[in-house]
């Protein structure tokens, strides 16, 4: 996809796309409001691994375009070409773990009866 508007530098922080055309009526699994990764593609090799990713939020979505909103303002807008190629794949926020792991780090701490004062 290519970005038809970018307004990344305002408040907004929103990106527009075209919805590509598929074979055999295929459509995007998407839907407003999904967590997305958005990363530039301009080669067969690059994808989340090896490039710099954005985090980002289906805004809107219809059949002709797709509005992204990104989470964090971006300071180099420069980075969002137009000549460039973007990809958007699923993403998943990882509050879940967030909370496991800090209930886990909980376990580790001693109990205030076990404590030992000097």
């Amino acid at each position: 996809m290519r970005i038809i508007r970018n307004h990344s530098a305002a408040e907004a922080k929103k990106f527009f796309f075209p919805v590509p055309l598929y074979e055999n009526n295929y459509l995007p699994n998407f839907r407003q409001g999904d967590v997305c990764v958005l990363y530039e593609r301009n080669q067969e090799q690059d994808n989340v691994l090896t490039r710099q990713i954005f985090k980002c939020t289906i805004a809107q979505i219809s059949e002709q375009q797709v509005t992204v909103s990104l989470r964090l303002q971006q300071c180099r807008a420069e980075v969002f070409t137009n000549h460039s190629f973007w990809a958007l794949e699923p993403d998943f926020l990882d509050v879940s773990l967030t909370g496991a792991l800090k209930g886990y780090m909980i376990s580790f701490q001693p109990h205030k009866k076990r404590k030992i004062s000097y």
